[in-house]
């Protein structure tokens, strides 16, 4: 692949905030392409980076939670994930995460692979593997409202079926957890 690109940069003419979340906000940015074609109210999702977490047990169980999702309205399983806080090494996130969602903790974690969230994003979603996972807690939101999630340990082989099925999310997580431990 050569490294002169054709595609040029767009250039940011001006932005504003026109929703606000608890965890994102949305920018409308109206840009200038090459050809000085004016391009506007294009939507941007400022997010905080994400983590996305392939644990699996020494039994080689994958540590999953299964959750209402509004987006698609279904119930689906998931790989554990969340939010990096801010100057945090993603996988200290993982690992806060995965104990918080889950009550699993884990010997290793390792970051191994990030992308962005989306093409309209600003967040970066890595993808972080913990190994020889153990129950070590029940999570207190579990206590509170059990009915909101269910942690769910699946067996390598039905995994591999699942990433395949379209029913989770967090998919890339796995199969970069796959592929780091060479269980693909």
């Amino acid at each position: 692949m050569k490294n002169a690109y054709l595609i040029e940069r767009w250039r940011s003419l001006s932005q504003k905030v026109v929703f606000v979340a608890k965890r994102f906000s949305i920018l409308s940015v109206d840009y200038l392409r090459p050809g000085n074609e004016f391009y506007k109210d294009v939507c941007v999702k400022q997010e905080p980076d994400g983590v996305g977490i392939f644990a699996i047990t020494k039994k080689r169980e994958v540590v999953m939670v299964r959750h209402f999702r509004p987006g698609p309205e279904k119930i689906l399983l998931e790989l554990p994930a969340g939010d990096v806080d801010k100057d945090e090494d993603p996988a200290i996130a993982a690992e806060r995460e995965l104990l918080e969602e889950t009550g699993y903790r884990g010997k290793e974690s390792l970051a191994v692979g990030s992308s962005f969230r989306d093409a309209y994003s600003t967040g970066v979603f890595f993808s972080v593997v913990i190994t020889e996972c153990v129950l070590e807690e029940i999570p207190k939101g579990r206590k509170r409202h059990p009915s909101l999630r269910e942690i769910v340990l699946v067996p390598l082989g039905e995994f591999r079926q699942m990433l395949r099925s379209q029913q989770m999310t967090n998919s890339e997580a796995g199969l970069r957890g796959l592929d780091y431990l060479n269980l693909l």
